[in-house]
């Protein structure tokens, strides 16, 4: 029996999407796994339009903010991990374009760009970690301690997203910091490296915890540093500062911000699973934080209102049972004679 193999290959739906070229082949991209069909902008269109949206005079200001969104957020879904990739591999010649751009705004004069690529591109950028991410470290720092130098506390400002880069690099390899990083001066490409970012960065992170106006950031603060913390104490690495991390940390609860209090307490929570090495390796430590939680706790007034203080009264009250739990009762009779 013979088949005719043109009339077969025209019935053929597969040898039919080969000939159409690079139009179905670019439908066929922009689709997305769970089966929609709507037909997206190629990327590589619109990320040159955004690239070149830098050099628009100060008379577009609000369409190249618009802009540089666009192309932070367009990037960031291109990115390795991310679902509506199609190899998860950037392009090298867009990558080349999209760290100058963030180069350039990220250590300009212009707080409005700083501010847009601060709030979209830092607050994912390390989890991504596009090829030569580390060159732009610097940059990033430089930009989020502009920002919280700020006298602005406006909704605006991205004072949150700054603390979260910041509290997110503290729990980078070490040895990163010695990679060639750029130095945050715009239109240059010297590279330094910067052994001691990560301390530099922590001291930032401590005095947002102290005295940061917006409470978001703040709580952010409290997350990094208590992040912080708990990697010190599984890892077994003594560290000089660590009780005044914890220190810091305590005296935030003593915040009129009930909201502030009560996610510092959940986080003092967290540092209970690590009591026994606590005791071991920072004696007495352990019993200053329980009476710190008990001093929150007579505090708490009795006039203020119940849905106010109740959450906040519930979490200091689990963590003094936790810490009390793993201390044990030798433990903290030995605190109360002392």
């Amino acid at each position: 029996m013979e088949f005719n193999k043109d009339e077969d290959n025209n019935n053929d739906p597969h040898q039919k999407s080969f000939e159409d070229g690079d139009n179905t082949e670019a439908i066929s991209a922009n689709q997305t796994l769970n089966g929609n069909t709507e037909i997206h902008v190629p990327f590589n269109l619109v990320a040159g339009w955004c690239l070149e949206a830098e050099a628009l005079p100060p008379s577009h200001r609000a369409g190249k903010l618009l802009a540089l969104r666009l192309l932070c957020e367009s990037t960031q879904a291109q990115g390795p991990g991310a679902p509506s990739s199609c190899n998860n591999r950037l392009h090298l010649a867009h990558l080349h374009l999209y760290q100058r751009a963030l180069h350039h705004g990220l250590t300009g004069e212009d707080r409005s760009v700083v501010d847009v690529l601060v709030e979209h591109a830092a607050p994912r950028y390390l989890s991504l970690a596009l090829d030569g991410y580390s060159l732009l470290l610097l940059d990033f720092v430089h930009a989020s301690t502009v920002v919280l130098n700020s006298s602005d506390m406006g909704p605006t400002c991205p004072r949150t997203a700054a603390v979260t880069f910041l509290g997110s690099l503290l729990s980078l390899p070490d040895g990163l910091m010695n990679a060639p990083m750029l130095q945050p001066y715009p239109h240059q490409y010297n590279t330094v490296s910067c052994p001691d970012l990560k301390e530099h960065v922590l001291n930032i992170v401590v005095r947002v915890c102290r005295r940061e106006g917006g409470a978001a950031a703040r709580c952010a603060g409290a997350c990094a540093l208590t992040a912080h913390v708990c990697h010190l104490l599984a890892s077994r690495t003594h560290c000089a500062r660590l009780p005044a991390y914890v220190t810091c940390l305590l005296q935030m609860l003593m915040m009129k911000n009930k909201n502030i209090a009560k996610v510092v307490s959940d986080c003092i929570l967290v540092l209970a699973d690590y009591t026994d090495r606590i005791v071991e390796m920072y004696p007495g430590l352990a019993g200053k934080i329980i009476k710190w939680i008990c001093a929150c706790l007579a505090q708490i007034s009795p006039s203020s209102a119940r849905d106010t203080v109740k959450p906040l009264a519930g979490s200091l009250l689990l963590c003094l049972a936790e810490f009390a739990v793993r201390c044990g009762p030798n433990y903290l009779m030995q605190e109360k004679d002392g």
